[in-house]
């Protein structure tokens, strides 16, 4: 409901007919591989501004990091207070 209705969303799915097996072992690293896809996709159809990464899980920075290539700006909200701790 917060999300501006002008803002392009590409959802990805995620690949449950891959093996059961991948998905035990590597549950987020199947879905990196389709969504760095969806990245690519919209930074040619729209041409954002900037990425915005949102974790956990911090797996999905590394998109952001990924967008980087094609000259976007990003920014990445990491959620977590341990992040930003000082002592």
């Amino acid at each position: 409901d917060r999300i501006p209705p002008e803002t392009a969303l590409y959802p990805v799915e995620y690949p449950v007919g891959a093996p059961k097996a991948l998905r035990w072992l590597a549950p987020y690293g199947l879905w990196l591989w389709y969504a760095r896809a969806a990245v690519r996709r919209a930074i040619e159809e729209v041409r954002p501004e900037a990425i915005l990464t949102s974790g956990p899980p911090q797996c999905v920075h590394l998109l952001g990091w990924y967008a980087q290539r094609f000259g976007v700006p990003w920014i990445a909200d990491f959620r977590d207070p341990w992040v930003t701790a000082c002592d």
